[in-house]
């Protein structure tokens, strides 16, 4: 079983996935929670935040972000 703690909504449940059971989420206060719990177990994917330098422009660096998970 893994934990995980919801960021879909303000309330922040604690779920947690059953993977021998067909990746059953409990936990949730909604259907949420749900589809982030099993996404989050089965394929866990990020956005990235960074900053790159800039030569030659108005400021020395820039702040960057991808454009999907």
């Amino acid at each position: 079983m893994k934990q995980f703690i919801c960021i879909m909504c303000p309330k922040g449940c604690h779920l947690t996935v059953d993977e021998d059971h067909d990746y059953l989420v409990s936990g949730n206060s909604c259907n949420k929670g749900v589809k982030y719990g099993q996404a989050e177990a089965t394929n866990p994917v990020r956005v990235v935040t960074s900053t790159v330098s800039v030569k030659g422009g108005n400021a020395r660096v820039c702040s960057v972000k991808t454009a999907d998970a």
